[in-house]
């Protein structure tokens, strides 16, 4: 299984944090099951619908950057994560 993600970057203070396993991504401290009925709660980071092709989970997240977000932060490339674990996601603000 392949989660091809999306991410839609917009000025906000709050972090995100992501961990995926098997089916389940893990937003922050908010275990998601991409194959069941998404919670209210994650409905303000993935948005739009969770769309499964073969193997494969497609979805846009909700991306907070910072005020001095870099480039790869405002325009991110979209990501395809295949192992279970920590996603890396681009830097937030500049460093």
């Amino acid at each position: 299984m392949a989660l091809l993600l999306t991410l839609s970057p917009c000025r906000d203070d709050r972090r995100l944090t992501l961990t995926l396993s098997g089916r389940v991504l893990t937003i922050n401290d908010l275990a998601v099951d991409l194959d069941a009925e998404l919670p209210e709660a994650a409905r303000g980071w993935i948005l739009g619908p969770v769309e499964a092709a073969g193997d494969d989970i497609a979805l846009t997240l909700f991306f907070p950057i910072g005020a001095d977000a870099p480039e790869a932060a405002c325009f991110p490339a979209p990501l395809r994560i295949e192992a279970d674990g920590p996603v890396a996601l681009p830097p937030r603000d500049a460093i």
